[in-house]
């Protein structure tokens, strides 16, 4: 059986007014996130920041988010996303050490577009494989690399022992031919979408676990609509997958995403801390704006 089951957040990296890591922030993400119902979390990714942070503060963010989540009975899996394998592998083994339940890279990137091809990807992976106990993961994200996951790759990576993945290539068509061999195998693999606009296609073709990144503002509704769709309310599970979708619209309204989440979160009563920059802070106009769209979706603080 698959590992992660439900809905996954991803949770955004709370720093302080002068871009420390902020640890009080750090729990009270995850706090916030368990209080809603949510029991997966995919930790250091892309609403994290891990891109703008050194490895010393990863490992930081890591051991705080592996012992709240461990705490509260939450499974979690780290990203160690590095442009080369030895530092991917020193994250991996860290993350492992303090007690994550798996791990996660992207395409070693950077040379991907121009430099690399399916052999690099492959000794990158297979030498994570080889240096930890616990599951590894692929994080597929074409818009960040310039790879595109193509099904022989995808055949080759199970081959090599990879044991999820983070899918968010966007291609429908991909993603149902990569169900039905993992269906056909008879492998236990956790494939989890990484984007609302997948969420409803994922759980119809056999996911355990599907991830929102607006469910780090509005757990609840996306906990609710994955509830739903298991209980086999399709009514309320499309009402509430719009109603994501509208907030997902909402949230880059005002410029990148998981920036506008800090702004959210504190009007959500939740201490999270500030964004680093180049990452901008919402004034206080845009968070009336976004507030008054919210407002007409639904979605009430």
């Amino acid at each position: 059986m698959p590992l992660f089951k439900g809905l996954v957040a991803t949770p955004i990296t709370s720093f302080d007014e002068n871009e420390n890591i902020y640890e009080a922030g750090v729990r009270n993400v995850i706090n916030y996130l368990h209080s809603h119902g949510i029991r997966n979390l995919f930790c250091i990714g892309s609403w994290g920041g891990f891109a703008m942070m050194s490895s010393a503060e990863r490992m930081k963010v890591a051991e705080i988010q592996i012992s709240e989540c461990k705490a509260k009975g939450m499974k979690l899996i780290v990203n160690v996303s590095c442009p080369y394998t030895k530092e991917a592998i020193r994250l991996a083994r860290h993350a492992q050490e303090h007690g994550a339940d798996a791990v996660v890279t992207l395409s070693p990137y950077y040379y991907t577009q121009y430099g690399y091809n399916d052999d690099n990807i492959l000794y990158y992976l297979s030498e994570l494989v080889e240096a930890v106990d616990i599951p590894v993961h692929y994080y597929n994200n074409t818009r960040t690399t310039g790879v595109i996951l193509t099904i022989d790759l995808f055949k080759k990576f199970l081959d090599i022992g990879i044991m999820g993945m983070k899918e968010g290539g966007g291609n429908l068509a991909t993603f149902i031919e990569m169900m039905g061999i993992l269906k056909e195998k008879d492998i236990d693999f956790d494939m989890i979408p990484s984007s609302v606009t997948m969420f409803v296609n994922g759980l119809l073709n056999g996911v355990k676990a599907t991830m929102i990144g607006s469910a780090m503002v509005f757990p609840e509704v996306a906990v609710h609509a994955y509830e739903a769709f298991q209980a086999g309310d399709m009514d309320e599970t499309i009402k509430l997958h719009l109603q994501l979708m509208d907030l997902r619209r909402i949230l880059g309204s005002k410029g990148f995403s998981p920036a506008t989440c800090y702004g959210l979160l504190r009007l959500r009563g939740v201490d999270v801390g500030r964004p680093r920059r180049p990452w901008l802070d919402l004034s206080d106009k845009d968070l009336e704006d976004i507030k008054q769209s919210l407002k007409i979706a639904g979605l009430t603080f």
